[in-house]
């Protein structure tokens, strides 16, 4: 969004109401783009306080892989491995890049995906601020730092 600042002098007599000249050797533009880059600050901060929650602070590097008994969805009762810092899940992984780009991944795609800090952290970013209810596939990390509320005014403010 682009702001024009220019020079104004007003001027105030008995039979005219204000009147605005403008000075074009005054004139500049100044940029004003303060609001989305506080939002992708608050969205990078939700990203990383998720994926430190989910890791248990373990970095990148380490390629976490934690399996764990889901209690939730399809893949209810089964050990289903969780994978790198976001503890992404395969069909996870898969489903939201297809919604996203219309990409089906394979099995190794998705796991290379998920290992990598950066497409992990993305593909989160968008589960979680384009789609509706996206924060809640990391349920208990969401329940614990309470982030749906401020996902919410995050999406209001980048509208």
């Amino acid at each position: 969004m682009g702001v024009a600042v220019i020079g104004v002098s007003l001027f105030i007599g008995s039979q005219y109401s204000p009147k605005v000249v403008y000075h074009a050797q005054a004139e500049r533009i100044v940029t004003i783009d303060s609001l989305k880059n506080k939002v992708d600050e608050m969205k990078v901060e939700v990203i990383e306080a998720l994926a430190n929650c989910e890791s248990s602070g373990a970095s990148d590097d380490d390629a976490l892989i934690v399996y764990d008994n889901n209690s939730a969805g399809t893949l209810k009762g089964k050990n289903i491995p969780s994978i790198g810092s976001m503890q992404w899940k395969i069909t996870t992984v898969q489903f939201f890049e297809k919604m996203r780009s219309g990409k089906v991944l394979t099995n190794k795609e998705a796991v290379e995906l998920a290992l990598n800090g950066i497409t992990a952290r993305d593909l989160a970013d968008y589960a979680i601020f384009e789609t509706k209810g996206g924060i809640y596939h990391w349920a208990n990390c969401e329940k614990k730092l309470a982030l749906a509320p401020k996902v919410e005014i995050i999406k209001n403010l980048a509208k």
